[in-house]
């Protein structure tokens, strides 16, 4: 039974993925084909994130007995690691450039998922706080520019729909993640494992997403 429930899970993620690749296609026909890489990327970042802290804070809670607080106080480190670490995007991406500071910094929020996924059988929280601040430095690094990235593709006339779109895609994207990896650790027993599961289908799409802005901002050929 619970094979077919995780096949379902995992079905809904392929769901979840074409109707973001139409969307980006949507974008693109729009008239926003420039914008629609780094768009597609923060819809992505936007899917896995909060759909990591959704489960892992009802893992903590209703699984291994945390009160509100006490998983509240335990997001902490990675809160303060991304506010000590955002300031400094832009002197990061001036010095590393752009594909350090967009492909590198979701690559590092990858590592993070991962690392959640991999360790989540594990009693102690110290493996969950590597993992969670793992993902702040990455946001820290990668939210400035990526947002510099997609708003920057396009005329100043269109910048404020720009900023538009950017939300929309981080609506949408949070929604969608929340979504999908809530069902699949309910489907999956809610059990150390279905974390795993969850993390790891997240980190895989963080992975692919840095491998993509990677790829979009490399430098063009010479004519």
């Amino acid at each position: 039974m619970k094979i077919a429930q995780v096949a379902f899970g995992l079905a809904s993620v392929f769901a979840a993925t074409f109707a973001l690749a139409q969307g980006a296609a949507d974008k693109r026909r729009s008239g926003y084909q420039d914008m629609g890489e780094a768009l597609q990327k923060m819809q992505d970042d936007d899917t896995a994130n909060p759909g990591m802290l959704f489960v892992q804070l009802l893992h903590w809670q209703s699984v291994r007995g945390f009160t509100a607080l006490d998983a509240g106080l335990a997001l902490v480190p990675m809160a303060v690691v991304y506010i000590l670490v955002s300031p400094f995007s832009g002197l990061l991406q001036e010095k590393f450039g752009t594909r350090f500071a967009t492909g590198g910094g979701v690559a590092i929020i990858g590592s993070g998922l991962l690392t959640l996924g991999a360790t989540a059988g594990i009693g102690s929280i110290l493996p969950a706080e590597i993992g969670l601040m793992l993902c702040g430095l990455g946001m820290g690094i990668a939210t400035g520019p990526l947002t510099g990235v997609a708003i920057g593709a396009v005329e100043p006339a269109r910048s404020g729909t720009a900023s538009a779109l950017i939300n929309v895609a981080r609506m949408v994207g949070a929604t969608v993640g929340v979504a999908v990896l809530g069902a699949v650790y309910a489907l999956a027993g809610r059990t150390p494992e279905a974390v795993t599961l969850a993390m790891l289908l997240g980190g895989a799409v963080q992975v692919g997403s840095a491998l993509i802005c990677w790829r979009a901002t490399r430098k063009p050929a010479a004519q």
